[in-house]
Protein backbone atom coordinates (compact mmCIF):
# COMPACT_ATOMS: atom_id res chain seq x y z
CA UNK A 1 0.00 0.00 0.00
CA UNK A 2 1.59 3.35 -0.40
CA UNK A 3 0.35 6.75 1.04
CA UNK A 4 0.85 10.11 -0.16
CA UNK A 5 0.23 13.43 0.97
CA UNK A 6 -0.64 16.67 -1.34
CA UNK A 7 -0.29 20.54 -0.22
CA UNK A 8 -2.10 22.26 -2.73
CA UNK A 9 -0.55 25.29 -1.03
CA UNK A 10 -2.79 28.43 -0.95
CA UNK A 11 -5.85 29.20 -3.32
CA UNK A 12 -7.32 32.09 -4.51
CA UNK A 13 -11.07 31.12 -4.62
CA UNK A 14 -14.54 32.51 -3.88
CA UNK A 15 -14.67 30.79 -0.61
CA UNK A 16 -11.47 32.89 0.40
CA UNK A 17 -13.46 35.89 -0.50
CA UNK A 18 -16.41 35.23 1.21
CA UNK A 19 -14.32 34.13 4.74
CA UNK A 20 -12.46 37.08 4.46
CA UNK A 21 -15.55 39.42 4.42
CA UNK A 22 -16.73 38.08 7.88
CA UNK A 23 -16.11 39.99 10.66
CA UNK A 24 -15.83 37.00 13.34
CA UNK A 25 -12.71 35.92 10.88
CA UNK A 26 -11.15 39.36 9.99
CA UNK A 27 -11.09 42.83 11.59
CA UNK A 28 -13.41 45.78 9.62
CA UNK A 29 -10.02 47.58 8.47
CA UNK A 30 -8.70 44.53 6.60
CA UNK A 31 -11.98 43.68 5.27
CA UNK A 32 -11.81 47.29 3.39
CA UNK A 33 -8.43 46.54 2.35
CA UNK A 34 -9.30 43.05 0.94
CA UNK A 35 -9.60 44.06 -2.74
CA UNK A 36 -5.92 45.10 -2.96
CA UNK A 37 -4.63 42.51 -0.62
CA UNK A 38 -6.21 39.83 -3.05
CA UNK A 39 -3.86 40.97 -5.94
CA UNK A 40 -0.52 40.08 -3.77
CA UNK A 41 -2.64 37.12 -2.03
CA UNK A 42 -2.83 35.47 -5.59
CA UNK A 43 0.76 36.20 -6.82
CA UNK A 44 1.79 34.46 -3.52
CA UNK A 45 -0.47 31.46 -3.48
CA UNK A 46 -0.45 28.77 -5.97
CA UNK A 47 -3.16 30.73 -7.71
CA UNK A 48 -6.67 29.73 -8.78
CA UNK A 49 -8.15 26.01 -7.56
CA UNK A 50 -7.44 24.75 -10.55
CA UNK A 51 -3.88 25.07 -10.27
CA UNK A 52 -3.74 24.32 -6.40
CA UNK A 53 -5.61 20.83 -7.34
CA UNK A 54 -2.32 19.82 -9.17
CA UNK A 55 -0.14 18.42 -6.35
CA UNK A 56 -3.37 15.93 -5.45
CA UNK A 57 -4.19 15.13 -9.48
CA UNK A 58 -0.32 14.35 -9.34
CA UNK A 59 -0.38 12.50 -6.30
CA UNK A 60 -3.30 10.48 -7.37
CA UNK A 61 -1.64 9.13 -11.00
CA UNK A 62 1.99 9.62 -11.44
CA UNK A 63 2.89 6.21 -12.36
CA UNK A 64 7.07 7.03 -11.07
CA UNK A 65 5.51 7.38 -7.67
CA UNK A 66 4.32 3.40 -7.94
CA UNK A 67 5.54 1.45 -4.59
CA UNK A 68 6.74 4.55 -3.28
CA UNK A 69 5.15 5.88 0.38
CA UNK A 70 5.00 8.84 2.54
CA UNK A 71 5.98 10.57 -0.30
CA UNK A 72 5.10 14.26 -0.24
CA UNK A 73 3.94 16.45 -3.26
CA UNK A 74 4.00 19.80 -2.61
CA UNK A 75 2.32 22.86 -4.46
CA UNK A 76 5.00 22.98 -7.25
CA UNK A 77 3.94 19.28 -7.85
CA UNK A 78 7.36 18.08 -6.97
CA UNK A 79 8.15 15.69 -4.23
CA UNK A 80 8.94 18.11 -0.98
CA UNK A 81 10.51 17.26 3.00
CA UNK A 82 7.67 16.43 4.98
CA UNK A 83 6.83 18.81 7.95
CA UNK A 84 8.92 17.88 11.34
CA UNK A 85 5.79 16.47 12.98
CA UNK A 86 4.79 14.29 10.03
CA UNK A 87 7.90 12.69 11.01
CA UNK A 88 7.04 11.86 14.88
CA UNK A 89 6.79 8.28 15.67
CA UNK A 90 3.68 9.51 18.29
CA UNK A 91 1.95 11.08 15.47
CA UNK A 92 2.89 8.31 12.93
CA UNK A 93 0.94 6.11 15.61
CA UNK A 94 -2.14 8.14 16.11
CA UNK A 95 -2.65 8.81 12.22
CA UNK A 96 -2.17 4.87 12.12
CA UNK A 97 -4.97 4.39 14.83
CA UNK A 98 -7.51 6.83 14.01
CA UNK A 99 -6.87 5.01 10.16
CA UNK A 100 -7.49 1.46 10.80
CA UNK A 101 -10.64 3.03 13.48
CA UNK A 102 -12.52 5.17 10.49
CA UNK A 103 -11.45 3.74 7.33
CA UNK A 104 -12.39 -0.20 6.50
CA UNK A 105 -9.90 -2.21 5.14
CA UNK A 106 -9.49 -2.42 1.68
CA UNK A 107 -9.03 -5.92 -0.52
CA UNK A 108 -5.52 -6.32 -1.33
CA UNK A 109 -4.69 -8.87 -3.79
CA UNK A 110 -2.70 -12.26 -2.67
CA UNK A 111 1.15 -11.69 -2.94
CA UNK A 112 0.76 -8.32 -2.11
CA UNK A 113 1.50 -6.64 1.58
CA UNK A 114 0.33 -3.71 3.29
Amino acid sequence: MSVFAADPGGAATDMTDDTLRQSKIVSPGLRLLWPLVRRKFEHSTSGPASDAARSSIVAATDETLTGRTGVVIGAQTKPVAPIRAAEDPEAIQAVRRLTEQHVPPAHVPDGVSN
